[in-house]
């Protein structure tokens, strides 16, 4: 993540000041993201800024946020109608400034001058596969008030909003996969991961393909805390759950990963022959957790142990010894594997 602080911004134009804190931070929720940007916008252009939820089948912009001058009439809930295709954006009339700008779709020309609107600019909110699920524009009674770094403006913030509502939908998705997962097989319910006893299973094919030679297995425990939280609180199954979605992001596809504890999370490292891979995964993994609980009210930490399976006497033997590494190794070094 940039960190600002470390950089002198005071020689930077107004405008491009306004936008660090958008990029020196990472949001929990789209509301948030939300507010960070129409503020931003608010305080760097004229008028009225809206953001909108595209509503395809009405053929209209439903607008969920607003934000500046109030004296446009255009509030939450408000429905605005879209225009078909357009090759440009924003055409308020006589205006230079913002002619040519891209767009999908554009609000209608025709209802936004009905209620005496001048000019304005409105950009899209594209999703990865080309589908437009919203807009941010700027509204203005008055000609003549969009120069092109507003539009510039808008422009960031529409990409900015683009990801932020893209990354909550695929976490959505995500966790609605595996709550069906978890209500048709033995999944553990706070994570969707297998359980133990399933993720044992697992092991023991690999331990046994370990002992022949045929495949090393690197058999790892990861133990989550959060803070002083004991296992069950509504916080800890929060982190254990962030840490799930971590872990899940940070695997290779061949590794197999389940819940084996109370905040326990194991992971059978197939073709991983050393503690080198290992500790190739801990960062990973240290890494997204770090990213997804920033900002969290409690401090999340992880520590790790590992053992290799065909030296093991079984797969039970095995996670039971990953297990009791990963206390030795916190007695060990204070700070070596905790993020």
């Amino acid at each position: 993540m940039f960190r600002a602080c470390a950089a002198d911004i005071r020689s930077v134009d107004r405008p491009l000041q306004s936008l660090f804190p958008l990029i020196n931070r990472r949001f929990q929720s789209f509301a948030e993201a939300t507010d960070a940007a129409l503020d931003m916008l608010a305080s760097q252009v004229p008028g009225e800024i809206v953001l909108g939820q595209v509503e395809a089948d009405e053929g209209r912009l439903r607008v969920i946020d607003v934000r500046g001058a109030s004296i446009i009439g255009i509030e939450r809930g408000h429905m605005i109608p879209l225009a078909e295709v357009s090759p440009a954006n924003g055409l308020g009339p006589g205006s230079t400034a913002i002619e040519g700008t891209a767009a999908v779709d554009d609000l209608d020309s025709e209802y936004l001058q009905s209620i005496g609107l001048g000019e304005w600019v409105a950009l899209p909110l594209e999703m990865s596969d080309g589908a437009i699920v919203g807009m941010v524009a700027a509204l203005s009674r008055r000609q003549g008030d969009y120069s092109s770094e507003h539009v510039v403006l808008l422009g960031l913030t529409a990409r900015m909003l683009s990801y932020e509502w893209e990354r909550v939908n695929t976490r959505n998705e995500l966790r609605a996969l595996r709550q069906r997962v978890s209500e048709t097989s033995d999944a553990d319910a706070d994570t969707g991961l297998p359980g133990r006893a399933r993720f044992l299973d697992l092991l023991e094919r690999e331990w046994k393909l370990a002992r022949r030679g045929t495949v090393e297995t690197m058999a790892v425990c990861f133990r989550v805390e959060a803070g002083d939280e004991p296992a069950g609180s509504p916080l800890a199954v929060r982190a254990l759950k962030d840490a799930a979605e971590a872990l899940a992001g940070a695997v290779r596809s061949t590794d197999q990963v389940g819940r084996i504890g109370p905040m326990d999370l194991g992971v059978a490292m197939i073709g991983c022959v050393d503690e080198a891979g290992v500790e190739a995964l801990a960062q990973r993994f240290i890494g997204n957790l770090r990213r997804v609980t920033h900002g969290r009210p409690v401090e999340v930490q992880v520590g790790h142990g590992s053992i290799a399976l065909g030296g093991t006497a079984s797969a039970t033997a095995a996670l039971e010894l990953a297990e009791r590494a990963v206390s030795q190794r916190a007695v060990a070094t204070a700070n070596g594997s905790y993020a």
